[in-house]
């Protein structure tokens, strides 16, 4: 025989079907798949097949199979748009599926799905469109995407999706082998998908094993579901078959079909059809089969098999497992059939294995294994056949069990409302927590079985009713009423907790700056009777952050009716709307006045009130204030706490956020936060042992494919490089192919072998970190310099005082090395980290100055004598302190900022463009807040009146009382340049124009002084106290090293006092000290000391130089780079600059 190219099995079957002789074929067979036990299966699996299902019982047409087929026009090699059909993959009644390959502005491969010629009616599209529509508004990882859509040059619509290749989530995991938890892992994916789709609105209908595919992304396993919402789309699956009936539009696959998706209605599917579906699918998951098979429900016929969907109960899926593995044909029992059989002689081995709830493994390739196979192939009696690692029946009785069948119940009231609460109950499972599935009550049970089998059961009642009198009635009554009432109440208290921990996740989530996730997991309690007020007010909180104001007030005032501490946050976070919008007038101040007083008499005394006033806080203090109280009413509220503690960790206070990281490790002891803020705590207070017991714990308990888990890891090596372990930094070294999302903890490996002299290896390093390019390299770059600040800061040296490293790896770290030596030597010493735009207090004891990096910076005020910082308002910039000390003036750069953003070890600029800065107003503790108008860089004239700011709208420089609520800013004169300057008595405005930095008098408006400023900058002048001098720094750039300039104007040329990346400097009011800012990538404040009867400030920071020196000093800094790196262009190219 000659055996057809292909699969294996199709050629064997195909060749053993011609063998009229059963004993010929049999032993064709054998022979065939000799050596090969899932070859040999497949094979008799599709003899059985055959055998059963003859010709007579086949109908003479496919009822699925249109006459009218439309004619196909594409094919293989057809271009559409800027698609390459390359083959067809999947075909329906009115749409084909190719394979395509995108030729620009990218070349991939595609799925691009298009109705057939002739299938373009008015219905069809809008189904089609339907379907692209829903695909287009999901987007999830394990959901396939949509790309592209248009029309073909005849009109047909076509849409473009990503190309799914994978096997089904069944095929997989037995291909795999995989085990129980790693079946579920897999299955959580899933539901996360299902969950997405249904807050988009969008029910599946046809949830079954083709329709998840599994494909492998980074190494990983990521399911995908597809063909979302086809059943809307067409009349056909496109891949595979679904029953379809005109009749009664009965939809889907039978096997995974809910009972209210097959009672020939399809107007009252709701989203948990999709959870009887995902019940079926983790049933296949577990014991290998669904629980009613493809084959029993199409021999039962079309009625029949809707009583059996609708009515019949499925057994639980360790019964279906206990079955297989006893070995023996138990007859159907509810449903019950025979798992499929695919390996041969294994029942020895599940006999003698030992009963530790482990799952069975046998091995297919010993000796005694194929000698029983050989046996059975000599015509002995085959062994019972068991589908190959199948979950153990100890791992799926119990909560797996009762998980399934919740899932699976006929009523789906009684089912999980979301496919998030059917993963919350499998997350419980797996991390042995009690689920809230449980198995039905007696009373449950006999009431489906009575109005199953009623007629019969009204006889024998009847009889019942003769033999045992009414008081047998009246005890089984009261019985159920007692039942009905323990489920009831037992039922409310299940959904309570399941909704609490939801919002609790969800106030994570919000507090950890995942808006879109938190705003995804209180979809499903909005409504809940238990806990939907908060989710509301939860839900206009993040609506506030994300801009959306209009639909926060809407949600606002539905809550204003609600119970007292509902009624009373939404009252407060109405009047921080109103605060935060436009500058309000009369009208709108009272509004806010009132909104606050209601909020006051409406907020209870209770700790969830409090912190209720404290998420709708504007400052940091009364934020802090309202935390405080909450934690003084109930010290275990662990929003409250760890709000706090975020609190703590922005405005430095390590000591208190220690001890509050240590309270939320003992509320929730499984929770990485805790022990991740109590390291941080650790390590800045010196404290590194502890420190590093605490991150290994945080890391323990934080998934590696978390972000936070690479943040903890980073922490955690820098924290050894502060205690100089720098054999431990190498040793721990991740492979190469383990870090490319991490670079930075090779970074760390580089410092540890730069600190220990192995500097050859460390050049080796360096060669491969910068290989991606000049990101990497300047990335690299910046964390050499800083790291070399941090080393010089603390004492310690960066080298082998003995030998000094050279050559290109390490001359970032020793231009670093030479910039802070300069400063030091000018008498500079470091104030404190992550800060910017500094400014005097009038008395010169404080410093107001922007904590945070650009784009993510807060107003803080810092003590020299005390080293405390207090953080008084987030977000804003370029504080600037009114000369009676009363008030401080600042811009607020974004709309949001929470402080875990704030906080976050990877910050993002997401600053507002310069056009939408705001000027703002508060008083000196932090108080009082309130807008001004839009504009940025505030200065005051000298009565404390009234504050200078540049209008970005209109390109001027204007002011604006601070006395009157109302008051309307005034036009001054024209400025092009961003940072425009007024002298200390209000008569002059510096600013930087044409290459030059001008003085123009107000008065006049000519320009009574000007000196070259041939250089960049990112900031604006700043005057002494006696308005003699000006200050002008360099760009916020890592590679400029433009260094700080003073103008005195009395002569023609600046006097470069400071070198490298200074970006400000200011005085201070009495003229006794000089600050002075490092940009990127320090973002340092430094302070020196000045001598208040020296004349010129530049006389304290001798030796000086002239634009000419700076120059001749800049190309030389470049010649040393170009002969250290002579492959780097960029040297070339600023050294020719």
């Amino acid at each position: 025989m000659v055996q057809d190219k292909g699969k294996p099995e199709e050629a064997i079957f195909k060749a053993a079907i011609q063998c009229q002789d059963r004993h010929q074929r049999q032993a064709y067979v054998w022979n065939a798949c000799s050596g090969n036990p899932r070859l040999l299966a497949e094979v008799e699996v599709l003899l059985q097949y055959h055998d059963t299902n003859s010709f007579l019982d086949a109908l003479a047409l496919d009822p699925d199979v249109r006459l009218d087929e439309p004619v196909l026009t594409e094919g293989p090699g057809t271009v559409i748009g800027r698609y390459k059909l390359l083959e067809k993959i999947g075909e329906g009644g009115m749409a084909v599926v190719y394979m395509a390959e995108q030729e620009h502005p990218i070349r991939r491969k595609v799925a691009l799905k298009i109705i057939k010629l002739g299938m373009d009616t008015r219905q069809v599209i809008a189904r089609f469109e339907a379907e692209r529509q829903a695909l287009a508004l999901m987007d999830h990882p394990s959901i396939a995407k949509v790309f592209d859509a248009g029309s073909t040059e005849t009109g047909r619509p076509y849409f473009v999706m990503e190309l799914v290749q994978g096997v089904s989530i069944t095929e997989y995991c037995d291909k795999n082998n995989l085990c129980t938890k790693d079946r579920l892992h897999l299955f959580l994916q899933v539901c996360q998908a299902v969950q997405h789709a249904h807050t988009k609105g969008i029910i599946h209908r046809d949830i079954k094993p083709s329709n998840v595919m599994v494909t492998s992304h980074d190494g990983e396993a990521l399911p995908k579901v597809i063909d979302f919402g086809i059943a809307k789309a067409t009349n056909q699956k496109l891949t595979e078959k679904t029953l379809f009936t005109r009749y009664a539009h009965l939809i889907g696959t039978p096997a995974y079909m809910s009972p209210e998706q097959a009672q020939l209605s399809d107007l009252d599917i709701d989203t948990r059809s999709d959870i009887y579906s995902l019940g079926v699918l983790l049933y296949e998951l577990l014991s290998g089969t669904t629980p009613f098979s493809e084959e029993e429900l199409r021999k039962a016929g079309y009625l029949e098999m809707q009583r059996v969907i609708r009515e019949q109960e499925p057994v639980k899926p360790s019964t279906r497992i206990r079955t297989a593995l006893r070995g023996a044909s138990v007859p159907a029992r509810r449903g019950e059939g025979i798992l499929p059989l695919r390996v041969a002689g294994i029942l020895p081995a599940l006999r003698r294995r030992p009963r530790t709830g482990e799952p069975l493994r046998v091995r297919l390739d010993t000796e005694e294994t194929k000698a029983k196979m050989a046996s059975g192939r000599k015509g002995g009696t085959p062994s019972p056949q068991l589908p190959y690692r199948r979950p153990a029946y100890e791992q799926v009785r119990g909560d797996l069990d009762w998980i399934v069948m919740k899932s699976l119940e006929k009523d789906r009231t009684r089912r999980y409302e979301t496919a998030s609460g059917l993963a919350e109950d499998i997350r419980r499972h797996l991390e042995h927590e009690p689920v809230l599935a449980r198995g039905p009550s007696a009373v449950y049970r006999v009431g489906r079985f009575l109005r199953r089998h009623r007629s019969g059961v009204v006889g024998v009642a009847a009889f019942v009713v003769l033999l045992a009198g009414v008081a047998l009635l009246l005890s089984i009554w009261k019985q159920d009423r007692l039942q009905w009432q323990q489920d009831r109440l037992q039922l409310a208290a299940a959904d309570e907790l399941r909704h609490q921990a939801l919002l609790s996740q969800a106030q994570g989530q919000y507090a950890g700056g995942e808006r879109d996730a938190a705003l995804e997991t209180i979809q499903p309690i909005l409504d809940s009777p238990h806990v939907g007020g908060k989710a509301q007010l939860l839900r206009a909180g993040i609506l506030v952050d994300n801009r959306r104001s209009e639909d926060a007030v809407a949600v606002l005032g539905d809550l204003l009716d609600e119970k007292p501490e509902i009624a009373g946050a939404a009252h407060s976070l109405l009047a921080r709307i109103l605060w935060e919008s436009e500058s309000p007038n009369t009208e709108r101040l009272q509004e806010i006045e009132e909104r606050r007083k209601k909020a006051e008499a409406l907020l209870p005394e209770t700790a969830e009130a409090h912190f209720l006033r404290a998420m709708t806080a504007i400052t940091v203090k009364e934020q802090l204030a309202a935390l405080d109280r909450a934690l003084q009413l109930d010290p275990s509220h662990f929003e409250s706490r760890r709000l706090r503690a975020f609190t703590f960790y922005a405005s430095r206070k390590y000591d208190r956020l220690k001890d509050d990281a240590l309270v939320m490790t003992v509320v929730r002891p499984r929770d990485a936060l805790g022990y991740a803020l109590r390291a941080v705590a650790g390590r800045e207070l010196g404290r590194y042992r502890e420190a590093m017991a605490d991150y290994d714990l945080a890391i323990a308990l934080t998934p590696s494919a978390d972000p936070q888990h690479a943040d903890l890891s980073i922490q955690r090596r820098e924290t050894l490089l502060r205690m100089e372990d720098f054999e431990r930094v190498i040793a721990e070294t991740p492979p190469a192919s383990q870090d490319l999302a991490s670079p930075v903890l090779r970074y760390h490996t580089f410092g540890a072998l730069t600190a220990l002299g192995e500097y050859d290896t460390a050049t080796i390093l360096f060669r491969e970190i910068i290989a991606p390019g000049r990101e990497a390299r300047q990335k690299f770059n910046n964390w050499c310099a800083k790291y070399v600040f941090d080393t010089l800061t603390a004492g310690r040296s960066w080298y082998l005082t003995d030998q000094g490293p050279t050559g290109a790896a390490f001359l970032p770290m020793i231009e670093a090395e030479e910039t802070y030596r300069s400063l030091a030597g000018k008498g500079g010493r470091r104030l404190t980290v992550d800060g910017f735009s500094a400014d005097w207090s009038p008395d010169a004891k404080k410093l107001a100055f922007s904590l945070g990096v650009h784009g993510h910076s807060g107003v803080a005020i810092f003590d020299p004598a005390t080293k405390e910082t207090d953080l008084l308002i987030v977000p804003g910039k370029d504080p600037r302190w009114s000369p009676d000390g009363k008030y401080i003036a600042f811009v607020r750069d974004r709309q949001f900022l929470r402080l875990s953003e704030f906080i976050a070890a990877v910050r993002r600029d997401q600053r507002r463009v310069l056009t939408d800065e705001e000027v703002w107003l508060m008083r000196a503790d932090g108080t009082e807040p309130r807008r001004l108008t839009r504009g940025g860089w505030p200065s005051w004239n000298r009565d404390s009146t009234t504050v200078y700011y540049a209008s970005r709208a209109d390109y001027s420089l204007c002011s604006i009382s601070v006395e009157r609520e109302n008051a309307e800013p005034n036009r001054i004169m024209a400025c092009t340049w961003y940072y425009p300057s007024v002298s200390p008595d209000s008569r002059r405005v510096a600013y930087l124009e044409g290459g030059y930095l001008k003085v123009r008098d107000l008065a006049s408006q000519s320009i009574v002084a000007q000196q070259p400023a041939p250089f960049k900058t990112s900031g604006g002048p700043t005057w002494s106290p006696t308005g003699g001098e000006l200050s002008l720094g360099g760009p916020n750039h890592s590679e400029e090293l433009t260094g700080l300039w003073v103008y005195d104007l009395g002569k023609s040329q600046p006097i470069g006092v400071l070198n490298g990346q200074v970006t400000a400097g200011s005085w201070a009011p009495d003229g006794t000290q000089f600050i002075f800012c490092l940009g990127p990538p320090y973002y340092e404040i430094w302070s020196a000391d000045l001598d208040p009867q020296r004349e010129k400030t530049s006389e304290a920071f001798t030796p000086t130089q002239t634009l000419d020196e700076h120059f001749r000093r800049m190309v030389g800094v470049y010649t040393n780079r170009v002969e250290s790196d002579p492959t780097d262009a960029n040297n070339y190219l600023q050294r020719a600059q």
